[in-house]
């Protein structure tokens, strides 16, 4: 079955990346799971938020990230767009995310923002809280930064790791599975035909995408068979999915289709 990651938390309707964000996300039926981003406080905390500024998200501060410590941050209102709509948000650390999934069952992917910047000694952090609240076994750590999956990979080899990619890559399955060694392949959901899933499967590579919205790419991509669909709308994920299960478990007949002669 095809999963359903709640892209940033529920992101269409509340602010990214919060704990609005990921507790309106794991309220909503169907969905196994939320899709997070981490980056590391000038102090060394992992935190979660997407941009590596404040710039976009924030109503109240300017800056990088990594220039700020914790305190700082935990002062940064992130509700963007949706300022004075729900109670102010604030940077959540990783930490109190892992307190709130935990007892719930859902899956995360975490993916680790060092594309920019490396932050180092983020890898080894993330892997000391995973297994500190025993989410191994439901976390997929990411990256668009190879070399940092790789490191985690090596850190933890029990740990799912994916590589995220924005470009289509020749012999990519290849790539993944044998040149840096990690388990899932993480494109754009337009790169997801039918042949490249199909070849990602057979070489033993899970195929996670992001970040499908529109009705017709959601479809499609439960079709072909993807793994798991990152998505801002989780409801549709679900409706979609639903109706593929219905089709297997009550095929039309050739007849009533209008295709048997």
């Amino acid at each position: 079955m095809t999963l359903n990651y709640a892209h940033r938390g529920y992101s269409s309707k509340f602010p990214e990346d919060t704990m609005l964000a990921f507790d309106q996300a794991v309220r909503t039926p169907g969905c196994d799971g939320i899709s997070i981003d981490v980056q590391m406080s000038k102090d060394g905390v992992p935190v979660i938020i997407h941009d590596v500024t404040l710039n976009r998200t924030c109503t109240n501060m300017t800056g990088k990230i990594r220039a700020y410590n914790l305190d700082q941050l935990k002062k940064a209102e992130v509700s963007a767009e949706y300022e004075g709509q729900y109670v102010p948000q604030y940077v959540p650390t990783l930490r109190e995310y892992l307190e709130f999934i935990r007892p719930l069952g859902k899956k995360t992917i975490l993916e680790l923002k060092t594309e920019t910047y490396e932050y180092e000694g983020l890898e080894q952090k993330v892997v000391e809280l995973l297994k500190e609240f025993d989410l191994i076994d439901r976390t997929i750590v990411a990256s668009c930064n190879h070399y940092s999956v790789r490191r985690v990979k090596e850190l933890c080899p029990e740990l799912k790791c994916g590589l995220l990619s924005h470009s289509w890559i020749v012999d990519g399955e290849k790539y993944v599975k044998e040149y840096v060694g990690v388990d899932c392949y993480m494109p754009n959901f337009g790169q997801c035909t039918a042949e490249m899933v199909k070849r990602y499967h057979e070489a033993g590579v899970e195929v996670y995408t992001w970040t499908a919205n529109e009705e017709v790419d959601i479809e499609h991509l439960i079709n072909v068979g993807v793994d798991g669909i990152i998505t801002d709308f989780p409801e549709q994920v679900t409706r979609y999915r639903r109706f593929a299960e219905i089709e297997d478990d009550y095929p039309m007949s050739m007849a009533v289709c209008g295709w048997a002669d």
